[in-house]
C-alpha cells in the first residue's frame, strides 16, 4: 500500500476515533495495528501534527522492508548451504 494511502487511512481512523465512532481497539484492528500502536500514533498526531505521524508510518514501513530483505537473504544463504552440502 502506498504511504499516502496508509496515511489517509490513519488520519481517517484518528478522526473517527475522535468523533466517538471507533474505539482505539477498533481503529487499530481497522488499520492492522495493535491498540497500543494506534494510541501512540493518535497521541503523536495530537501533540506534533500530521508530519510526524507520516514520518513514523514511513519508518515502520522501512523497518518491515529491511527485515523482509534480511530474512530473505538469510533464507537464501541457509538454503544455499544445505543444497551444496547434499
Amino acid at each position: 500500500m502506498l504511504p499516502e494511502v496508509r496515511m489517509a487511512r490513519v488520519l481517517g481512523a484518528i478522526s473517527l476515533h475522535r468523533g466517538g465512532r471507533l474505539s482505539c481497539v477498533e481503529a487499530g484492528e481497522l488499520l492492522g495495528f495493535s491498540e497500543r500502536h494506534f494510541r501512540r500514533l493518535r497521541d503523536t498526531f495530537e501533540v506534533r501534527g500530521k508530519a510526524n505521524v507520516a514520518f513514523i508510518i514511513l519508518m515502520v514501513l522501512v523497518t518491515v522492508a529491511v527485515i523482509d530483505f534480511i530474512s530473505s537473504r538469510l533464507r537464501l544463504a541457509f538454503v544455499g548451504e544445505r543444497s551444496s552440502a547434499q
